[in-house]
């Protein structure tokens, strides 16, 4: 049987900081546990793509639209031998409450979408018409104006069944000056002992407590800054062992083998890929 290609690429839409499409293609790999800082809304274009969360496990096909909030703990996964291609919507929390605020008032409130896959046709139809004019326009102006409509029709038409606008919740001081540290020292790597003395709590009590909040363990969500910041690095350099060794990986096999959990690809690939378009 001939090997398809895996591909990634992403495309970050212009006039909407932080916003952007990820575009996946005959993926195979096997996603680990992480989080996401930004919501997630995204439909399956090919194959089927299996979610493992707190709660069990869903599975998305065509016509399917899954969403998942910032911090929602995740892993994920093709569900057939020949891989799945996907498209996935990343909005910042900041964008999206610009959104809310314009739709139902200035109040500190966010979006929290109440499941994780939803078969309504008409929002379906909209994720897939918005998908497809980025697709065909590239980063252009004028998705912002097609961008704006799509989140303004999820957040009125579907607040009833979708989702509730909720105050964000306020983590624990000690496990937030973790998340805080861990993001400006993300090139180290720590023992569960120095962050449990950090956090002034046992290293069972911290392990406990940091899991309970955030999702994952303090482990996961310190490789996960590393990927993030990877892939970063690998939009301006190819030097893969120079990446490694700067964010703290044993070796580039280490490296690779971790970003490819991660991401879906290797990072050769998805330098390869990315790196031309986005300069």
């Amino acid at each position: 049987m001939k090997k398809t290609d895996e591909s990634l690429k992403i495309l970050d839409l212009p006039g909407l900081p932080g916003t952007s499409m990820i575009f996946g293609q005959n993926i195979m790999n096997e996603f680990q546990r992480h989080i996401h800082q930004a919501y997630i809304i995204g439909i399956v274009e090919k194959g089927v793509r299996i979610i493992t969360h707190a709660k069990g496990e869903v599975k998305i096909s065509g016509r399917d639209i899954f969403m998942l909030n910032p911090g929602q703990a995740h892993a994920c996964r093709s569900g057939t031998c020949r891989g799945h291609s996907y498209t996935v919507l990343c909005i910042p929390q900041a964008q999206m409450k610009k959104s809310v605020q314009q739709n139902f008032g200035p109040k500190e409130k966010i979006p929290f979408f109440k499941g994780i896959v939803y078969r309504e046709k008409t929002l379906f139809k909209q994720a897939a018409r918005l998908f497809e004019i980025i697709k065909e326009t590239g980063p252009d102006i004028g998705i912002q104006t097609y961008f704006s409509l799509f989140v303004t029709q999820l957040l009125t038409e579907g607040t009833t069944d979708l989702l509730t606008i909720s105050e964000p919740e306020i983590k624990k001081k000690s496990i937030k000056t973790i998340c805080d540290y861990l993001a400006l020292n993300s090139h180290e790597n720590f023992s569960l002992k120095k962050l449990s003395d950090i956090a002034c709590l046992s290293p069972f009590h911290f392990q406990r407590q940091f899991t309970k909040s955030i999702g994952i363990s303090p482990h996961e969500y310190l490789m996960d800054l590393k990927i993030k910041k990877a892939k970063k690095m690998l939009l301006r350099s190819q030097d893969i062992a120079d990446i490694a060794l700067g964010l703290g990986f044993v070796d580039q096999s280490h490296f690779s083998r971790m970003f490819r959990k991660t991401v879906g690809i290797p990072p050769g690939r998805y330098y390869q890929l990315n790196h031309k378009k986005r300069h």
